[in-house]
């Protein structure tokens, strides 16, 4: 008896790229970031959110003729990024150039896949999907995820702060305020509520 697909493979499979995705899967084709954190989480609702595929620009044409021919939708394009979306299925497929998107002054890429993983600003988002496994970017992002522990790694200003709640709120993760970063990031927010409490408790006085 063949075993259940994972969330991921099924979109996959929806979007008819599943076989080329196995073959060739590797430094030049890769899955990260949030997709491999709903599926470690098993989470429900994987074919409403994006699938980010890194990728080179021979892969990103091929699989963008194949996702078109499936029924995607081509809503964006630049040398970043293609986003294709199917109505259907509801289905978001982002292929993304490791080299245009991260490293714009880059030509070559020694290891692409740490490379690009050592980018995100949440741990808990530093996982590639191949070879139908998750791959950890280092054995604390494994631990942490297993302990629902979320940590800051590279900051990015109000888009990681809107990141931090929508993960925490999504897996009901906890911050890991003994990390220097994450413990900064908590105060800065924690700051900013308490400002924008007391401006709108000053307008209410008035």
């Amino acid at each position: 008896m063949e075993p259940e697909k994972n969330l991921l493979d099924r979109a996959l499979e929806r979007a008819t790229i599943a076989p080329f995705y196995n073959l060739e899967a590797g430094p030049q084709m890769f899955i990260a970031g949030g997709a491999c954190t709903r599926l470690y989480y098993n989470h429900a609702h994987l074919g409403s959110s994006d699938i980010d595929i890194y990728c080179n620009d021979s892969h990103r044409e091929f699989l963008k003729s194949q996702l078109i021919d499936a029924g995607f939708l081509l809503t964006c394009a630049n040398d970043k990024v293609l986003t294709l979306h199917n109505l259907e299925t509801r289905d978001t497929f982002q292929l993304i150039s490791p080299h245009a998107f991260r490293y714009p002054m880059q030509a070559e890429l020694q290891n692409p896949i740490q490379d690009v993983l050592d980018t995100f600003d949440l741990n808990v988002c530093q996982m590639t999907y191949m070879y139908g496994k998750l791959h950890f970017h280092t054995k604390e992002v494994e631990t942490c995820l297993k302990n629902k522990k979320l940590r800051v790694e590279t900051p990015m200003g109000s888009q990681t702060v809107l990141r931090m709640i929508k993960y925490m709120s999504r897996y009901q993760l906890t911050l890991d305020l003994e990390e220097p970063r994450t413990a900064s990031m908590h105060k800065m927010i924690r700051h900013n509520l308490l400002t924008t409490f007391q401006a709108e408790r000053t307008s209410y006085d008035d």
